[in-house]
């Protein structure tokens, strides 16, 4: 008797302030629809923010390949079940995929959970900066840029990349890492700038390296505001090594 097919999954979110219609028209084209189908998905989760209307109203005049299952909501109240559910498990679920704008909170959520993450930028957003945080991941062989218009060769190159960093399924089941990170498994930029977070910690760290540190104390909490200072801070020791 064969064995039962494992599940794969897509989750896509848009952020839940911003409107991102454009990768909702993306997501609901026939052929990134048959792509998923064409690469073993078997549902389709959609986080559409303001938009969850519109895109049932769009999604109800038309039909998806079978198998394939779509649902939609709003917001989610816990991200990292959505997210999860795209993380492989060896004997649970075949690894699937996080599409997501390039906010820095989808990403480092993502990057956490060990997911296979497409980005695709918002260019609609002050400055385009999304495009520059979407390359840099790239760059770093963490994420695949998506854009508009061609997501279903984004998908293609991400199950690539699955393979690549054998994410399909990982190594081990996911477990809660440390938090804060451990100084000796910092390797990346966005590990010192989430140690901002920790204004004692990175106090420490500047003393140790002999960095100015910029105290903006508050008398009531005597917790550091955090602010660009606290980033560039954070490059310099990263850079100091």
């Amino acid at each position: 008797m064969p064995a039962a097919r494992l599940p794969r999954r897509c989750f896509v979110t848009t952020g839940s302030i911003a409107s991102f219609r454009p990768l909702l028209e993306e997501v609901l084209s026939l052929r990134f629809l048959q792509a998923l189908v064409d690469h073993g998905f078997d549902a389709l989760e959609v986080q559409c923010g303001p938009d969850l209307a519109w895109f049932e109203a769009q999604l109800a005049h038309r039909r998806s390949p079978p198998p394939l299952r779509i649902e939609a909501m709003s917001w989610a109240e816990d991200i990292r079940e959505n997210m999860l559910e795209c993380r492989g498990e060896a004997g649970v679920r075949h690894a699937g995929v996080v599409i997501g704008h390039a906010g820095s909170g989808t990403i480092m959520e993502a990057l956490r959970y060990e997911c296979p993450l497409i980005i695709v930028p918002n260019p609609t957003l002050l400055d385009n900066h999304q495009t520059e945080i979407a390359s840099e991941m790239a760059a770093q062989d963490l994420a695949v840029v998506g854009t508009l218009g061609r997501l279903h060769e984004a998908l293609h190159i991400s199950r690539v990349q699955t393979a690549k960093r054998n994410l399909d399924p990982p190594p081990a089941p996911y477990r809660e890492p440390p938090f804060p990170i451990p100084e000796t498994d910092r390797r990346t930029l966005i590990d010192w700038t989430l140690l901002t977070c920790y204004p004692g910690e990175l106090t420490r760290i500047a003393q140790e390296k002999d960095l100015p540190r910029m105290s903006h104390g508050s008398m009531d909490t005597g917790v550091d505001s955090l602010d660009a200072y606290d980033r560039e801070l954070a490059l310099d020791a990263l850079r100091s090594g």
